[in-house]
């Protein structure tokens, strides 16, 4: 059957209303998902500011622990950067080594701490100094911790950061047992990490050392602290010397084993 010109021209107009109606619609369709997405909210002038404050902050933090760093590695630079044979400042070829029976919860060692450092400093390098730890049980758990603490540095940081963190305590702790408050975060405000320190604490990491250094100083015969093993490295003779100690004394307690 033939279509005539008319019947062709109706079917025409209706195929294209139908293609309009429904370009219209999916338009329509796609209008209405869009406004039914849920809008992101910016954040106001207010909160921008506050960010911006907060990361101010931090940052000038991060540089104030980052100075106080620095400055006390400056004042402990007569420490080797790193060392295998304990925490020890001066030249590890020293003739002469003093090995301190230390408790850094102990208000004489604290006092003898930088008579130490006062001759080992004036030596010209003929004397070091080691830390041998010997928490007293009075001063407990906070001398303990503290000497695990310091040995975490040192495993991380090396020796002379260790020293400086050694400083920091010596100078800040409250003592005789009362110790740091917050040790992860006292080592965060100079720039180490508070998790690392935090996770040393709460694990066994160096309370083996620890405890060798304290049957080490029981051997030796000392009960209190401070003391001290002077050491002639190239003679092999040593002498005891207990109780606090000015640099004039310790400076001739090596003079008698020349």
């Amino acid at each position: 059957m033939s279509l005539n010109t008319n019947t062709v021209f109706k079917v025409s107009c209706l195929v294209l209303l139908g293609t309009q109606l429904f370009s219209v619609a999916y338009l329509n369709d796609r209008i209405n998902k869009v406004e039914d997405r849920p809008s992101v909210e910016q954040p106001n002038i207010e909160e921008l500011v506050q960010n911006a404050l907060v990361m101010a902050r931090a940052n000038e933090a991060q540089q104030k622990a980052q100075l106080k760093l620095q400055t006390l590695r400056q004042n402990a630079q007569m420490a080797p950067e790193y060392s295998e044979d304990g925490l020890i400042y001066g030249p590890t070829d020293a003739k002469y080594s003093i090995s301190v029976f230390t408790d850094i919860e102990c208000p004489y060692c604290r006092k003898m701490h930088g008579e130490v450092k006062r001759v080992v400093d004036s030596s010209d390098g003929a004397v070091n100094w080691k830390v041998i730890h010997f928490p007293l049980r009075r001063h407990n758990p906070a001398a303990a911790i503290q000497a695990q603490t310091l040995e975490c540095v040192k495993d991380s940081y090396g020796n002379r950061t260790a020293w400086a963190f050694f400083d920091a305590m010596i100078a800040s702790t409250e003592g005789n047992g009362k110790g740091i408050a917050d040790l992860p975060e006292f080592g965060g405000e100079m720039g180490l990490s508070r998790s690392l320190i935090n996770n040393c604490l709460i694990s066994d990491d160096n309370k083996g050392k620890i405890n060798a250094d304290y049957q080490r100083g029981l051997d030796a015969g000392i009960t209190g602290t401070p003391a001290m093993m002077i050491t002639n490295n190239e003679t092999g003779r040593s002498s005891l010397v207990k109780g606090l100690q000015d640099s004039p004394a310790i400076a001739l307690e090596i003079q008698k084993l020349l």
